[in-house]
């Protein structure tokens, strides 16, 4: 203001109320005006030095009167936000036009016709083809889809498909039993579908379906007892990756070994599964002498009892183990099972039986069971067929011509071996065979109580493993004088329990 109030002084007198600018120009201070009408306007010089009394005509007195002119305008407001003084401080902040002419091309066309002929955006280069330089454009990222998916599938939402096994109910997305299983991708757009419960249970189904909408390892909800459920529900709905998953936890030896194996045996006879018997019963070994000592033993069919003891798996001290095994489940019923008694005791190979055993048989009142037997002529002929295999095998040797000759003279053959289990036993009579699996059997139960799951026995428990010997290596066959020299002995102390005495070696 003081600058102000300078010019102001400064301004020629003969000039007022104009003051001059460097232009040449006249121009009024919007601060000169102190009084303003329709009629006169009153300029000073100087208005901050100069007192001005002016009297309007009554209407214009009670104009004032009825209206209240606030203080302070809102464009005062704004121009002390501003930082301005006044309006005529922003009117002569105003830049002065310069003079300049118009170009050539102008001064012939009217205002109408400067911008004719109207030109649109896209002529004048404004398009979107103009290539986006993504690296400098940062969007919010999208939903991923697959989590999305998975989500939805998981918590089953807006699920499509109804499966009904039995009485139960199984809300599915059809898309996921699609893209597993071979039935249902022969389903088009079908809401609901019914199995047969003999072919997938409802708890094999509600597995097959979590092992579906799970991510990997799925398979390790796999158990002893479900894997075969699980197995033929999965063969039924043609689903290739869970029956090879199966199939490869049913092969693995760390998982059906011995006892395993004989209950998944079992369970596949149940389910009619024979390939996974085949796969089974090669693994039942050392177990076979605990399961002849139990119950389950006696409840075997004809064809599973012919199966372990034509095995070649099966690990026994001697081939009299076999015989008598044959023995305890032929006389557990013998009302109904003695028309079986030939089928069975040919499972026996007599020719890896010492002939004192074999004469025994025959001849021993001690073993009233085993003469019983032996007056079957077919019996009789397998015991003397075994007998003359031992004396030839005893005399020549196996790798002599002798020995082969004579064999094919009386049409003998050679038998097999066993699983032998390296150390010689000897039994004298079937009760001492009984007394044996009954101390073997709490031998072991003592040292691995099985633990019960369901009346079975839990998967997993062990028993007490004895030491292998190779396949090709049997007992040496007693000679007749060892025979002779036991019987003696036991016969010279008729008033002491028989000791299970070991053959010489």
């Amino acid at each position: 203001m003081h600058r102000q109030n300078s010019r102001i002084s400064k301004v020629d007198s003969g000039c007022f109320p104009f003051k001059l600018t460097p232009s040449g120009n006249l121009k009024v201070e919007t601060s000169q005006v102190v009084f303003s009408s329709n009629k006169l306007s009153v300029l000073v010089a100087d208005p901050k030095n100069t007192k001005v009394n002016i009297h309007p005509e009554p209407t214009y007195s009670k104009m004032a009167q009825e209206t209240e002119v606030p203080k302070t305008s809102a464009m005062d407001a704004i121009m002390s936000q501003a930082g301005l003084s006044s309006l005529g401080t922003l009117i002569s902040n105003t830049p002065v036009r310069s003079a300049h002419k118009e170009a050539s091309e102008y001064e012939s066309k009217q205002t109408s016709e400067i911008l004719d002929p109207e030109l649109n955006l896209c002529r004048l280069g404004y398009t979107r083809a103009e290539e986006i330089a993504w690296q400098k454009v940062q969007l919010p990222e999208k939903k991923n889809l697959y989590l999305e998916l998975y989500s939805r599938i998981t918590n089953y939402t807006n699920a499509d498909c109804k499966v009904y096994i039995d009485n139960e109910e199984f809300n599915c997305h059809l898309i996921v039993l699609q893209c597993y299983s071979e039935l249902f991708d022969a389903y088009i757009a079908v809401k609901k579908v019914e199995l047969p419960a003999d072919k997938c249970s409802a708890s094999a189904f509600a597995f097959i379906y979590e092992w579906m909408i799970t991510g990997e390892p799925s398979y390790k909800e796999l158990s002893r007892e479900n894997v075969l459920d699980i197995f033929n529900s999965a063969k039924y709905l043609k689903i290739k990756d869970l029956v090879e998953q199966c199939w490869a936890f049913i092969d693995h030896n760390g998982v059906f070994m011995e006892d395993t194996a004989f209950l998944l045996y079992m369970d596949a006879k149940e389910k009619n599964l024979p390939e996974v018997r085949e796969l089974m019963l090669p693994r039942i070994q050392e177990f076979f002498l605990m399961l002849v000592s139990s119950q389950n033993w006696l409840e075997l069919d004809i064809e599973d009892v012919k199966c372990f003891l034509k095995s070649n798996y099966i690990c026994v001290n001697c081939e009299m183990e076999v015989f008598m095994s044959g023995v305890r489940w032929l006389k557990h019923n013998w009302h109904d099972r003695s028309e079986y008694t030939h089928a069975i005791l040919e499972c026996v190979r007599f020719g890896n039986i010492a002939p004192w055993q074999l004469v025994d048989i025959k001849r021993n009142p001690e073993n009233p069971d085993f003469m019983e037997l032996a007056q079957d002529p077919k019996i009789c002929k397998m015991i003397d067929d075994g007998l003359a295999y031992v004396i030839i095998k005893y005399w020549y040797g196996q790798e002599n011509d002798e020995f082969q000759h004579w064999n094919s003279v009386l049409g003998l053959n050679e038998p097999p071996p066993r699983n032998w289990s390296g150390s010689d036993k000897t039994y004298f009579t079937y009760r001492e065979f009984l007394i044996y699996l009954d101390q073997y059997r709490n031998q072991l139960s003592e040292k691995n109580k099985p633990r019960l799951k369901n009346s079975d026995l839990k998967d997993g428990s062990s028993m007490e493993m004895r030491k292998h010997v190779p396949m090709d290596r049997s007992p040496r066959v007693p000679t007749m004088e060892e025979f002779l020299s036991k019987k003696k002995v036991s016969s010279q102390q008729p008033g002491q329990p028989k000791k299970v005495n070991n053959v010489v070696s």
